[in-house]
This record gives structure tokens, sequence and C-alpha cells, in this order.
């Protein structure tokens, strides 16, 4: 292959420690590549431009066949373009991430001794235009009662809905789908304690039956390779924010409003705070700003902004930038 290679502006290289990726943030697509490939597609003035009859020189004759097997794979797989003549490549603009709402995300949590209700939570993340809201309930629920704690739903702003429940009888496939009827913004229902592991795609809803037992937040900060997700918006929210934690808001199982129901910190009780006044707090607002780059070995990792990341289960709790304790992936190997 002759010519000048460009990655498409979608397609973009990030370095780690040992290894590198391209992330192709319309197909979500994570491709490994060497350190070396990464240093000849971005090059020192980042115009992602190289050609190949020029690689010899600059890298060795050896290493010249090995580049040329690289580049057409990924001309052959969609990850660029060749042209004839050098030529400026485009880029997405990561400088600045642009979001209006000050609340775009959502997590209420239930146990059989909680008091809160939806009614009184999703009116107020409609004030912020919410999309998106996961409910999580660590006992059985029936049918008729999910189907009358949902009522809130159908008149918000929520586009996208995930349920946690523990197995009940009620949850067979028709049910489920019957609920996704009623609540077309239910986009994930998960089913724990279940007899087998088993998962269904019906349209845009997933649904999900697992043997795991969650009886409690603690379920959550589990994050690593498989739950690496390279979509344009939420990797230029990585590069600024935290990737879990901006701008969402939550009420854990007491009524606790907090960041994420794992947090120690929290900023008033539901039954006498409104969403909006712990928001305005600060300190709320605080590890919104805690993003990849500062944190320690996720900085090193080529899958920095990509990965979700939790502050909540950290491996030094002194440390707000620690690294994620649930994470076993490691940049240096």
């Amino acid at each position: 292959m002759n010519g000048y290679f460009h990655l498409f502006s979608c397609c973009i290289p990030v370095k780690g420690a040992k290894k590198a990726v391209i992330c192709d943030l319309q197909r979500n697509i994570i491709q490994p590549i060497p350190l070396f490939l990464y240093d000849m597609l971005v090059g020192e003035d980042m115009s992602n431009t190289q050609i190949i009859e020029d690689a010899a020189f600059k890298y060795g004759e050896r290493d010249k066949q090995l580049i040329q097997e690289y580049i057409t794979y990924l001309y052959h797989n969609q990850f660029g373009y060749t042209t004839e003549k050098p030529t400026s490549a485009i880029h997405i603009d990561l400088a600045e991430y642009q979001e209006s709402r000050s609340i775009t995300n959502a997590i209420v949590d239930f146990d059989l001794n909680s008091k809160h209700t939806l009614n009184q939570i999703v009116p107020q993340l409609n004030e912020f235009y919410c999309e998106a809201l996961e409910i999580r309930y660590y006992f059985p629920v029936s049918f008729l009662r999910l189907k009358r704690d949902l009522a809130p739903i159908t008149r918000s702003t929520i586009r996208s809905l995930e349920i946690l429940v523990e197995l009940h009888e009620d949850y067979t496939l028709s049910n489920i789908l019957k609920i996704n009827k009623i609540y077309p913004a239910l986009k994930k229902i998960t089913i724990t304690s279940a007899q087998e592991n088993i998962v269904y795609n019906h349209d845009d809803l997933s649904i999900i039956y697992t043997t795991d037992k969650i009886a409690d937040e603690r379920c959550c900060g589990v994050t690593n390779e498989l739950y690496c997700i390279a979509e344009t918006k939420l990797f230029i929210e990585s590069v600024h924010f935290n990737s879990c934690l901006n701008k969402k808001i939550s009420v854990d199982k007491s009524g606790l409003i907090k960041n994420c129901p794992s947090m120690k910190d929290n900023f008033g009780h539901i039954s006498t705070t409104k969403l909006k006044d712990a928001l305005a707090n600060d300190a709320f607002r605080k590890v919104w700003k805690i993003n990849k780059d500062q944190i320690e070995v996720c900085s090193d990792c080529e899958l920095r902004y990509v990965c979700q990341d939790c502050r909540a289960y950290i491996e030094d709790k002194t440390n707000i930038f620690s690294k994620p304790i649930k994470c076993n992936y490691d940049p240096y190997q």
C-alpha cells in the first residue's frame, strides 16, 4: 500500500504504558495496536499521516513489512483511508465537553426498609431534564408493585431506564415485555438470584437473568476491559470529567442523597432535602472533575477514556485519586 494513511476522525488512538488502542467511536470498537504504530500514526505534529515508503527510513527496513501489514489491516477494517498527497487529517474536537443539563443520570436504590418513593424523586429529576435512571431493588418485588412504582416514569423526561430486581415468580418473559410496552423507556432489566444465567434481547431491551445474589450497593464498582464502551460523547466526557460520577445524582436505600449509593458522603435525606439543594453544594460536584488522567495507574492505561471509573471502592481510602480496587487490569503488563 502506497501513499499516506489517515485514521478516520472517529478513530482516536490512545497511548498507555505498554500498549495503545484505536477507539472507533462510531462502531464501538477498541482495536489494540503496538506502541510503535501509535507513534507512527500520531507523529510529532499529530497529523495522523505517514507515508509507507518512509517507514523503513524512520523505523528500519526490518519493521517495514510489519508496519505495512498493520496499515493494511487498519485500512481493510475501515479504521482509515489513504491519499496520494499529504493532507491535514480531520479530528474530532476533544477540547470541550458540552452538556447543558446539570444532571444527566440517576440511581435510586430500595430495600425492604426503604420509605422513599419514585413519586418523590422522579418529578425532581424532571426539573433537571434527566434522561437516564437506574432503579435497584434488593429484594423480591411483585409484577404489580413494579408497574405501580414505575407510574411516574410515564410523564417524565426519562428516556433510558434500567432496573435491577431479585427473582420473583412474576418475572416471566411475557410479563417483562408487558412492562416494556407500558414503559418503553425500559432498556435493561436484570433479574438476580436466578437459577441460571440467561440473556434475552428483544428489540432495544436487554433481559438478563443472573445467578448472582445482589443484596446491596456493594455490587457496584466493578471495572475492567469488558465494561469498556467506545462512544463519542462518553469519550469526550471522560477526557474532562469522571466517567461514572459526572452529572450523576443518587438516592441510596436509606433515602440519603449521594453522588453514588456506594459513596460515603451524603448531602441530606430525600424526605427533608431537595435534589437541587444537594446539587448546589460545591462538595457534591467536586468529584465530577476527577478524570482518569488524575487517577493512579489509570493515567497510564490505554483504556482510560472508554472505561467506567469508581471513586467509592479504591485501593487507598485516604487518597481520592487511588486506583479502583475492583479493577484487575494491569496496563504495565
